[in-house]
């Protein structure tokens, strides 16, 4: 080959040459972001629109439906998924893969604006954004305080004035939240009895201080060649001047404060939060989150350290008796995980090394391969950051699944070069001669690494683009390792081999343990070719130890879609009757804390009791210490929690071992239907059938039975009587209830709402609601003239897929229970319900990705044996040959089947992707048997029996070399060293190990048997 060639002509260009490799590859080393994963673009716009002071239904039908309608007919939309709630409408549109998502924002946007005049004037303006999987809290900080001096709107606004644009401002940090303490408002309340008498209503009283609170720009006029602008400052600049406002009456008028009590209040308390550290003891009732969102190019790691650096300053503008801690830095675990992942690639490395000078037995020798891992790596370093890759979980493991790949073609070309060195040739003869007769043998072995990963980083589906930055990485780490292989080994060797072999003590030894195992190895193979019938049994026995493995031992393993992490993030969601307000839900959270805070293990507690305008539910985010001070995982520790709050009565509580309060439940089914009724009967069975699943743990169902919701029915003729709308009764039971914040207050530089309502005291009943004031140019009325006023029952969430009704079915297999297995529970569950005909089933979540990702795996697997036969065929020249080669494959399933099986590995995303790995892998050996056989048969003119019994012996050394510097390089990771992302590693580890390992001896034994019983027949060509 003239790599080879020009490599050994020309060593000091070589080298030159291979160190602007290094060169470029330390520099992006230094560059080169850290990610927990590669950065994955998915095509989801979330719109959210807000609908003061409506219920679910009004939502659904004013806001949710015209808003479907409108975007369902934008192209390469995959589904609509809608809720219709309390207050607010939330759609979120999926695309396909291959939509590009700022495309579809803008269409999205697009679509909204033609229909913003259809929905509800007093609606807001809906919002609408690109969900980034990625974008997501990294960072939590508390701002905490127990000193009485300071109040929760302190805090609030310490968090919100102060602290949010200074980390805003950190690189990095795509925004930040706030979630706690009390804001601001200024309350301006009154009663119906004043309202009454003075002949006023509630929108009456907030016009008035609105239009009296505006600075309005009047224009400008010339004097004496000089232009003056004119404007009207008109705005409260204090509470006081807001309280004497005059407010004009029948008869005259009277002051604001003769009204209605004007105070500088707080908003209504609809959440609160707390704080717990478990490991000081203490409990912070007034606490604000401050969490920090990352945007999707970011740095994780750098950004956390840039908040740590500017952590100090801002302790010293806080004042003494407050504190700012942190509670939660995903960095933490990302560095961690790559840390590990790199002491699994070191170590890979240094056990490769080390078989390899057991194989060699000198150190020049071994230094001539094992320099072969650093250098490749180190230059696939330049390419993948050219690429834009980050140092993260995947892009490491490829390069720590890799490192026995990137020395076994250095391994092969060396053997050979030390076989013609023994020969008699001199080191530069043997070099160049050694390394061209294995050329095709290499680059068949390289190309079917290429062709096998190329498909896996083409996979159209959300798995194909979370692997492309491991597949890749593999790939152009394979890529290097040929050229090293080619150009770094045969130059070395050429230059350093010893001129004669001199062996030491140890290398005497080594020779002759290989020497007499390659002498058992040929007596065994001559035994096995002695006749055709040995190779046949041999061949059925191990046909039937395959469907063997296949029946008894596959169906055992557990399946799921990925493998949890031990992160030590802990979140239980817990769910009161509806109605339950924050004080009743608040004391059914102190019932699970102090159950979870008599755990050592927990290093504290973040709870908020109501969420999205419901006070019937609260979340606490539990925080465990680090793995190496706890001997239970985050799982363990998740089942624990499960099994000990099951007492607590009247709640439905749901412990998840991740973190987030608004993460989707791993199992998910939608039920869906144009007959919301039929959806509505099957719930009571369907929830005791489910119950019955084993392994389900957490289960939902969407549907819930609402709170009691006061209607009112519109009296038409009366209201059209008085000269009203319905809009203007409804507008006063909002204000009464919610208030009216048209006007602002400002104060340093800050607004606050001036909110217009009724006290609560004076509203608690029907009956007062029917008593309310409504003006109109006829006189005055009430709100039960104008309406009927009725109590209903409502629903907390409608829920549509695709602009239909559906039931959303949620849970998580527990501890010990693969996904798979409580899936196909479940689905039989729904096959036993016989559900009517136009009821249409649909996996979410973990399942529907498990379902995408096993068939686009299966295309994978199908598509790179393909490829693989075909690039064997081409290289070979062989139509039949490639077969022979490609038997390793499934009987290289024997040995992973049954090591997964012994260490309890479930097949997940992981092993999978490992097993489509093992294709590139498994052939390499069988392809450098036959490729040296065929060799022989066509040189040496020697038949098929004679050439087996001299390529195979000679050739089991360097295929068992390869094979052992594989399977070293995978042990760090199937032993899980280092604590942080092992859960991802160990799978991968353990099927290439089972893998290689039942390969290389089915290559060493079967390989030549079928070889022979294709070629018995063809005799030697007798010139």
């Amino acid at each position: 080959m003239f790599l080879s060639k020009m490599s050994v002509s020309r060593p000091v260009m070589t080298t030159m040459f291979i160190l602007v490799f290094i060169l470029f590859g330390l520099l992006a080393f230094t560059k080169m972001p850290i990610d927990l994963f590669p950065s994955v673009n998915i095509p989801y716009v979330l719109i959210t629109t807000v609908y003061p002071g409506a219920g679910p239904s009004e939502v659904e039908t004013q806001v949710t439906n015209i808003i479907e309608d409108e975007v369902a007919t934008i192209s390469g939309l995959n589904n609509v998924q809608s809720y219709s709630m309390d207050n607010v409408s939330t759609i979120v549109l999926q695309f396909e893969l291959s939509k590009d998502p700022k495309e579809a924002n803008q269409e999205v946007k697009d679509k909204i604006n033609k229909i913003i005049s259809r929905l509800p004037s007093d609606a807001e303006q809906p919002t609408i954004e690109k969900i980034e999987m990625d974008a997501f809290p990294v960072i939590d900080l508390v701002l905490t305080s127990n000193s009485r001096s300071v109040s929760a709107i302190e805090l609030f606004e310490l968090a919100d004035n102060t602290l949010k644009d200074r980390f805003a401002k950190i690189e990095g940090v795509a925004r930040v939240e706030i979630k706690g303490g009390e804001e601001r408002e200024i309350r301006v309340e009154t009663n119906n009895r004043l309202l009454k008498s003075n002949n006023l209503s509630l929108t009456h009283i907030n016009n008035i201080i609105t239009m009296n609170n505006y600075n309005i720009a009047a224009g400008f006029f010339t004097n004496n060649n000089t232009e003056i602008s004119l404007t009207t400052n008109a705005e409260f600049t204090s509470i006081e001047e807001l309280k004497n406002l005059e407010i004009p009456i029948n008869g005259g008028s009277k002051k604001l404060k003769e009204i209605a009590n004007v105070f500088d209040g707080k908003k209504e308390i609809r959440t609160i939060s707390r704080f717990f550290d478990n490991l000081q003891k203490t409990e912070y009732d007034k606490m604000v989150k401050i969490s920090l969102i990352k945007s999707s190019d970011a740095n994780t790691v750098a950004m956390a350290e840039e908040v740590a650096k500017a952590l100090p300053a801002l302790q010293e503008i806080i004042p003494s008796n407050i504190e700012l801690k942190l509670a939660y830095d995903n960095s933490v675990f990302i560095q961690s995980s790559v840390d590990d992942t790199i002491t699994n690639l070191i170590l890979g490395v240094l056990l490769t090394g080390l078989v390899l000078f057991l194989f060699l037995h000198d150190l020049r020798s071994t230094f001539i391969v094992a320099l072969s891992m650093p250098t490749s790596i180190v230059s696939s370093l330049m390419v993948m950051q050219a690429m834009g890759f980050s140092f993260n979980m995947l892009s490491l493991m490829g390069l720590s699944t890799a490192v026995g790949v990137l020395v076994s073609n250095s391994i092969v070309v060396l053997e050979n070069i030390f076989r013609h060195k023994y020969m008699g040739n001199s080191n530069k003869e043997a070099a160049l001669s050694g390394s061209a007769e294995v050329t095709t043998a290499v680059i068949a072995s390289t190309a079917t690494n290429l062709v096998v990963f190329l498909p896996i980083a083409a996979m159209s589906s959300m798995a194909g683009q979370f692997f492309k930055e491991f597949a890749l990485t593999v790939s152009i780490a394979t890529v290097f390792s040929l050229i090293m292989s080619f150009t770094l080994t045969p130059m070395l060797a050429s230059l350093i081999l010893p001129k004669q072999e001199k062996l030491d003590w140890f290398g005497r030894i080594m020779e002759r343990n290989f020497k007499f195992f390659e002498g058992l190895y040929k007596k065994a193979l001559t035994s096995m070719l002695s006749s055709r019938v040995k190779p046949i049994l041999f061949a059925i026995f191990m046909t039937l130890l395959l469907f063997g493995t296949f029946i008894f031992v596959a169906p055992k393993l557990g399946f799921e879609f990925m493998p949890e992490f031990d992160q030590g993030d802990l979140v239980i969601n817990i769910e009161l009757p509806e109605g339950a307000d924050l004080s009743q839900t608040s004391e059914k959270l102190a019932e699970v804390e102090k159950i979870v805070l008599t755990h050592p293990e927990v290093k504290h507690i973040i709870s908020s009791i109501g969420n999205n305008n419901r006070t019937n539910i609260a979340t606490a985010e539990i925080k465990l210490v680090d793995p190496e001070f706890r001997d239970i995982t985050t799982s363990q520790m998740n089942q624990v929690f499960i099994n000990e709050v099951a007492h607590i009565t009247n709640a439905k509580i749901f412990c998840r071992g991740s973190r987030g309060e608004d993460g989707q439940s791993p199992i998910q089914y939608y039920l869906i239907s144009p007959d919301k009724e039929y959806l509505d009967s099957i719930v009571p069975e369907l929830n005791a059938k489910m119950k019955q699943v084993p392994g389900l743990i957490n289960y939902n169902v969407s549907l819930r039975t609402g709170k009691p919701q006061l209607t009112l029915l519109p009296k038409r003729k009366e209201i059209a009587d008085a000269g009203l709308t319905a809009y203007d009764v409804a507008m006063v039971v909002r204000g009464a209830s919610e208030g009216l914040t048209t006007a602002v207050f400002r104060d340093k530089g800050e607004e606050y709402d001036i909110r217009v309502t009724i006290d609560d005291n004076f509203i608690s009943t029907p009956e007062e609601i029917g008593a309310l004031v409504v003006n109109s140019p006829y006189g005055q009325y009430t709100v039960s003239q104008l309406a009927d006023v009725k109590i209903t029952q409502s629903t907390t969430q409608i829920t549509h897929r695709d602009k239909l009704a559906s039931l959303i079915i949620s849970g998580e297999p527990a501890t010990g229970y693969p996904l798979a297995n409580v899936t196909n529970r479940i689905l039989e569950v729904f096959e036993e319900m016989n559900f009517s005909d136009d009821v249409d089933v649909k996996a979410g979540g973990n399942a529907e990705m498990m379902d995408e990702t096993n068939k686009d795996m299966a295309q994978a697997f199908l598509l790179a044996i393909i490829l693989t036969y075909m690039l064997l065929a081409s290289i070979l020249e062989n139509f039949t040959q490639p077969f022979l080669i490609l038997t390793t494959l499934p009987m290289a399933t024997i040995g992973v089947f049954w090591l997964m099986f012994i260490t309890g590995t479930t097949m997940n995303l992981f092993s999978m992707m490992a097993i489509i790995m093992l294709i590139g892998l498994v052939v390499n050996d069988a392809i450098l048997i036959l490729d040296y056989t065929k060799q022989l048969m066509s040189r040496d003119n020697l038949s098929a029996k004679e050439a087996l019994l001299i390529a195979c012996p000679i050739k089991m050394k360097p295929i068992l070399m390869t094979t052992s510097a594989i399977i070293l390089g995978m042990l760090p990771m199937a032993l899980g060293i280092g604590s942080a992302g092992k859960e991802m590693r160990i799978p991968m580890a353990m099927v290439q190990i089972g893998g290689m390992a039942t390969s290389t001896f089915l290559t060493l034994l079967l390989i030549p048997s079928l070889f022979y019983l294709t070629h018995y027949k063809k005799k030697k060509n007798n010139k």
